[in-house]
């Protein structure tokens, strides 16, 4: 092993890293590293407005612009570089609902490492989003904001903590308008963002931006590769990831490889899931009724004339919006 060229005691490795606080260089230029050489060279400042423009060139016809400090239920000053959906991307990344998503199970618990939690699975699916949102042109930090804060309204069993809430709110409880409409409500997120979260699961209203329909393909891509990979690791699943042939496929010796039955135990699926769906699809009708807070007893149809806002209350709990109330542009 060469010689490291400081001492290495922990006293003094503590000391030599304390120094650095200050960075390095003059006080008129000031540097990470004591040898820091690389620089930026030309380059112009691109402002936020700058940036707004440059989307009309670059963006797809249908994406969504972003538009000075963007439309928010509490009116805000733009910020001067960032736009309005990178500032919504910030908010969720530095928010403690999204870290709490690191102790919420994406599918399975066991004692081993590296499997998915609901932290792991938002950062994949604002990964596989971005890429398809990059090759369509459309408003990548808008995707990203909607991926990241997609599952923020989740309790700490995933899917099962819907089912074990649901008979204790009016209306039952589903991960995805509770987190557009409560969890993340105190970030004063923007409308286009609130929407793409409350409306990713296929089971509810489309979401009104194809940056929203992207985030819902992406959820479904990045759970259905990595749960199956989860399972693999948890032995709950006998074939191996890797080699597992798709349903029907053959190979060459004709073997369907569905180790453990499990083209058995597919076959009897549709039969539960056609059941689970209509049950579900009962209780997010009569959701669809009310608010999503439950705090208002007044139809959704009046007290949210335009799904993108969430409801506002007034001191006695009732929804205080007036009923003219629209959501702007």
């Amino acid at each position: 092993m060469a010689e490291l060229p400081y001492p290495d005691s922990a006293e003094e490795r503590a000391e030599r890293w304390a120094a650095t606080m200050t960075g390095h260089g003059s006080d008129d230029v000031v540097v990470a590293h004591a040898d820091s050489s690389a620089t930026v060279g030309d380059a112009v400042v691109r402002t936020r407005p700058a940036r707004e423009d440059n989307e009309a060139v670059t963006l797809a016809t249908n994406a969504t612009r972003s538009h000075g400090a963007g439309h928010r239920v509490i009116d805000e000053a733009p910020d001067p570089f960032r736009t309005c959906f990178e500032r919504d991307r910030d908010r969720i990344l530095h928010d403690s609902s999204f870290r709490r998503l690191a102790g919420k199970t994406q599918v399975f618990v066991f004692p081993d490492d590296h499997q998915r939690t609901r932290m792991t699975h938002a950062l994949e699916v604002a990964q596989v989003a971005r890429s398809i949102a990059e090759a369509l042109s459309l408003n990548v930090p808008l995707v990203e904001a909607m991926a990241i804060g997609h599952d923020c309204g989740h309790g700490p069993g995933g899917h099962a903590s819907e089912d074990a809430l649901s008979p204790y709110l009016d209306g039952g409880f589903d991960h995805a308008p509770w987190g557009a409409d409560v969890t993340l409500a105190p970030l004063n997120l923007c409308a286009e963002t609130l929407d793409g979260i409350r409306n990713h699961s296929w089971s509810l209203p489309a979401p009104r931006t194809p940056e929203g329909e992207v985030v819902s393909w992406a959820d479904r891509i990045a759970y259905v590769c990595h749960d199956f990979e989860d399972a693999a690791a948890a032995g709950r699943s006998h074939a191996a990831a890797a080699g597992a042939c798709p349903p029907g496929r053959r190979t060459a010796a004709g073997d369907h490889r569905a180790a453990g039955g499990t083209a058995a135990r597919v076959a009897r699926r549709p039969q539960r899931a056609r059941a689970g769906a209509h049950r579900d699809r009962l209780r997010r009708d009569d959701a669809q009724r009310r608010c999503a807070c439950d705090r208002c007893a007044r139809p959704r149809a009046r007290c949210m004339p335009d799904a993108l806002r969430p409801p506002t209350f007034s001191k006695s709990g009732r929804c205080a919006r007036p009923l003219s109330t629209r959501w702007p542009g």
